[in-house]
């Protein structure tokens, strides 16, 4: 207590920023000082809540538990993650036919996290095909190693201990779904980074990882502590899973930054059938857009006789036309659609695909353009 005061009277800050609420009852010198206090938890003895200038919760679950205690509700700055930092594009993914990947990371204190749960569901499954990483270390380890072994699943589970974020970071992508079997949790913040990687999550039914996943709407969830119903959500995403597909990651991941950072503003048609030229007013799109970028998944889609027709039609309205397709499927147009330009990337290379469009597109000066997704 005494090099705590000792060091804040040296270093004379302007603000004191405290995670655990009691500290404050040991600094008599706070009058001096803006104090700010970040809860982390539920539940968590709030002792000297009341001596702080403000608080802060870190999800809305956290700042609804403060408040039916009886304290003045704080404000909600939820954690954040560097989005730009994690890898989205499945490199080494398998068949999730072949083997399904699971992946969970977070301190193993199962009492908290409930990686039990999860050997469990694990074992009453009975598939061989299904795998689970555990990312993280704890006071559980020997127990969750134990458990594993009771339960004869050695070959299906594996504990990698402590990993640096960045390697976290590039290797989530690699699994098929991340799961937060939590007991207690007061944010998540490996749910929101497993869904910056585009992995899909099932997590406990808590308040705050249902916040994270807006009740269902962005991902799964099941009864928390609750084995039976975590077989069946498992059950369920294993049986109905997909990976998604390539003109998918083409445009999250190449077209659209690429768009963004030009600001161009745009509207998505999805060519399904023969039909869709017309039910779904691509015409109309196309009449009221500056430029047209047509994603090419295939040959088969180079040369469909719709995508023809919309490309011509286009050219007949004065509209500039790209295809973007991967360099082993560049057409060979008729002559007739000779002023359609092309836009071509390398499998993956999906920064490159990136840069070539805003090199091509950086001159255009409205900021509008319509994308026509073939199938």
């Amino acid at each position: 207590v005494f090099q705590l005061n000792r060091y804040v009277f040296k270093f004379r800050p302007d603000i004191l920023h405290i995670h655990d609420s009691d500290a404050i009852l040991y600094i008599p010198i706070r009058s001096f000082y803006h104090t700010i206090l970040t809860i982390h938890a539920m539940n968590l003895p709030l002792k000297g809540y009341k001596l702080y200038n403000q608080t802060v919760a870190i999800s809305k679950a956290v700042a609804d538990n403060t408040e039916n205690r009886g304290l003045c509700r704080p404000e909600v700055i939820y954690n954040g993650i560097s989005t730009s930092a994690i890898q989205r594009t499945k490199k080494n993914i398998p068949n999730a036919e072949q083997n399904f990947r699971i992946v969970q990371v977070g301190r193993l204190e199962h009492g908290i996290k409930g990686q039990h749960l999860i050997l469990k569901a694990l074992h009453r499954l009975s598939s061989s095909h299904i795998s689970i990483d555990f990312i993280g270390d704890g006071s559980s380890y020997n127990y969750l190693k134990e458990v594993t072994r009771q339960l004869k699943l050695e070959k299906q589970v594996n504990f990698l201990g402590n990993c640096d974020i960045e390697w976290i970071y590039h290797h989530l992508c690699d699994y098929h779904l991340l799961v937060q079997p939590s007991i207690s949790e007061g944010f998540g913040l490996t749910i929101a980074e497993g869904m910056a990687a585009e992995v899909p999550v099932l997590v406990s039914d808590l308040p705050a990882p249902l916040e994270i996943i807006d009740k269902g709407k962005q991902g799964y969830y099941f009864r928390h502590n609750d084995v039976d119903d975590l077989c069946r959500m498992l059950r369920y995403i294993i049986k109905h899973y997909e990976v998604p597909s390539e003109i998918h990651n083409v445009f999250l991941y190449g077209v659209k930054p690429a768009l963004d950072e030009l600001g161009f503003i745009g509207k998505i048609g999805n060519q399904q059938n023969s039909g869709d030229l017309f039910f779904n007013d691509i015409n109309n799109d196309i009449a009221s857009s500056k430029l047209i970028l047509a994603l090419i998944d295939s040959r088969e889609s180079v040369y469909n006789l719709n995508t023809y027709i919309e490309y011509g039609m286009a050219l007949g309205m004065g509209k500039d036309v790209f295809i973007i397709c991967e360099n082993k499927y560049i057409p060979s147009l008729p002559s007739d659609l000779h002023g359609i330009q092309v836009i071509e990337y390398q499998a993956n290379d999906y920064n490159r695909l990136s840069q070539n469009i805003i090199n091509v597109l950086r001159d255009y000066s409205i900021p509008q353009f319509n994308k026509l997704a073939s199938k």
